[in-house]
């Protein structure tokens, strides 16, 4: 006969090809071959692969390989699946995206800097136009005499606080390194010229602070004041995410 793989002409009484040790299919043979293991105590041989490659290896379960690559003691099996994803990329020291939440920072650049600038805008607009005395800017500027100079000058600090904070958004939004500071900066500076306008006012109209001082002042000053401290917090959780 002939073996069915390689076409080597073999016995007809073997249960494998001498050749390439594929099985023959002769019943009987095997059996023969099986009990002849059997009364001598040796097991019984195993067929060869016809192609010569070694036979495959059963997987091991999911999770149970070795990392490539990565040095040390591995994980026991099942054990990747199991870790918290990480929230830090050592790599390039910024935290993976959704590690820190980051609603406040697109508050900040997409809507509280663009109405700061706006409102700081309208501020402007209104201190060199004397909105402020309800159609009497003639006759208050007659009496106090400063005032308008001192409207002028504030009106034009205005200007470059609402240019001031269009910047810093592009910077923020840019994860410019100092964006950060810059923003805290900003926060402080409009604060103190808050304070600093309403200090000059009661001095040149002669006015006690505190009558100038109204519940909207107040309430705009401790806003202020308070966004300044919660946003030194929030970035500096955020340092490295910053290194442009």
């Amino acid at each position: 006969m002939f073996c069915s793989q390689c076409g080597s002409q073999i016995p007809d009484s073997v249960a494998f090809c001498p050749a390439c040790g594929a099985a023959t299919g002769n019943a009987s043979a095997v059996g023969a071959a099986s009990q002849t293991g059997s009364a001598s105590g040796a097991p019984a041989p195993q067929p060869i692969p016809a192609t010569g490659a070694p036979a495959p290896q059963p997987l091991a379960p999911a999770g149970s390989q070795p990392m490539p690559g990565i040095p040390g003691p591995q994980p026991a099996p099942g054990a990747w699946n199991q870790q918290p994803a990480p929230s830090w990329n050592a790599a390039n020291q910024v935290p993976y995206p959704g590690a820190l939440g980051m609603n406040w920072y697109k508050f900040i650049i997409w809507f509280q800097l663009f109405a700061s600038a706006l409102l700081a805008l309208g501020n402007a607009i209104r201190l060199f136009t004397g909105m402020n005395y309800d159609g009497s800017a003639r006759a208050v500027y007659l009496m106090f005499g400063g005032l308008q100079a001192l409207d002028i000058v504030t009106g034009l600090f205005m200007l470059v606080l609402a240019a001031a904070a269009v910047f810093i958004r592009f910077e923020l939004s840019g994860f410019k390194r100092d964006a950060p500071l810059h923003y805290l900066i900003y926060l402080g500076v409009s604060l103190a010229a808050n304070l600093a306008y309403t200090l000059l006012f009661a001095m040149i109209v002669g006015a006690g602070l505190f009558d100038l001082i109204d519940a909207p002042a107040v309430g705009n000053a401790i806003g202020l004041f308070g966004l300044i401290v919660l946003s030194k917090i929030y970035f500096d959780k955020r340092k490295a995410m910053f290194c442009n």
